[in-house]
């Protein structure tokens, strides 16, 4: 069974970046904390893809990653409590 770390888009060559992302996503955080994710992915994927890809990636998940990252968050602050 295989695993779609870049989700709603092909793992290829650079799922290794994703599966690091979402691991970085799950340990939650604030803004700054995904945004650091965030760039993180796209170094990541720049030196497997290169740029453009590395571009595009990074694009769609500072539009959408909000919404992992935040049910991440909530998620570590209420077993906190």
């Amino acid at each position: 069974m295989s695993q779609d770390h870049c989700s709603f888009w092909p793992d290829g060559q650079y799922g290794s970046c994703c599966e690091k992302h979402d691991m970085c996503y799950a340990d939650g955080g604030n803004r700054l904390d995904r945004k650091v994710c965030d760039q993180q992915l796209r170094e990541c994927i720049e030196k497997q893809s290169g740029k453009w890809m590395a571009r595009i990636m990074y694009l769609g998940v500072r539009l959408v990653g909000w919404l992992p990252h935040h049910f991440n968050r909530d998620i570590l602050m209420r077993k906190r409590k």
